[in-house]
C-alpha cells in the first residue's frame, strides 16, 4: 500500500465533524454537554474507516464527508429508535426530585405515561409470541407489508396471514389502541 492510497486527518474533515456535532446539538436529545462525545464519535468513526479509502473511487472530502453523514445518520437514527428514544426516558434529575419531592421538576405528561404503559404492554405482549411471528411484528412496524414479505422469503398473502394472526393475538391483550396508532393503510387487494 502506497502513501499516495492513504489519507489523514486533515482541516476539512476536523472542520465538517465540529460542525456536524453542533447540528445536532438541540436536536434529538443531545445537549451542549455533548459536543465533545460528539466530534470524538465522529473522529473515532473516521479514523477507523480511512484504510478503506480508495482513490481510484473517489477524492478524499468526498469520502471523508460520506462517512461522516452516515455516521451522523446512524446517531440520529439509534436516538430515535423505540427502545432508545430519547423523548421517553426517564432521567436521572426527575429520579432525584421524585424522591427528594421539591416539585421544581414535573411529573411526566399524562400522554407520556400512557405511551410507555402503552410500550411496556406491547414489549410484554411480544414477548409471548413466537420468534418468527415477534420478527414479523417487529419487521411490520418498521416496514411495509410487501417488503416484510420479501425478507421473510414467502407471499405477501402469507405476510397478510402472519400479520392477522399478530394483530388477534395483541387484540385479545387488549393493545388494540396500539395497532390502530400504528397500522399503516395495506396495499389494495388485486
Amino acid at each position: 500500500m502506497g502513501t499516495s492510497k492513504k489519507i489523514t486527518l486533515d482541516e476539512y474533515a476536523t472542520t465538517l465533524i465540529r460542525l456536524k456535532a453542533r447540528q445536532l446539538i438541540g436536536q434529538y436529545g443531545f445537549s451542549r454537554s455533548d459536543r465533545e462525545d460528539l466530534e470524538q464519535e465522529l473522529t473515532l468513526n473516521l479514523l477507523i474507516r480511512l484504510s478503506r479509502f480508495d482513490p481510484s473511487k473517489g477524492q478524499p472530502a468526498t469520502f471523508v464527508r460520506m462517512v461522516v453523514d452516515r455516521r451522523v445518520a446512524s446517531l440520529i437514527r439509534e436516538r430515535k429508535s423505540l427502545s432508545r428514544d430519547y423523548r421517553r426516558a426517564r432521567h436521572l434529575l426527575d429520579e432525584i426530585s421524585d424522591e427528594i419531592g421539591d416539585g421544581s421538576l414535573t411529573e411526566p405528561a399524562v400522554d407520556d405515561q400512557h405511551e410507555r404503559d402503552l410500550a411496556m404492554d406491547m414489549a410484554e405482549a411480544l414477548d409471548t409470541l413466537s420468534d418468527v411471528q415477534r420478527s414479523i411484528a417487529e419487521s411490520l412496524r418498521d416496514a411495509p407489508l410487501t417488503e416484510v414479505a420479501r425478507k421473510h422469503h414467502c407471499s405477501r398473502e402469507a405476510m397478510r396471514r402472519h400479520a392477522e394472526q399478530v394483530r388477534r393475538h395483541l387484540a385479545r391483550r387488549g393493545l388494540d389502541q396500539y395497532i390502530a396508532a400504528h397500522q399503516t393503510d395495506a396495499a389494495p387487494r388485486k
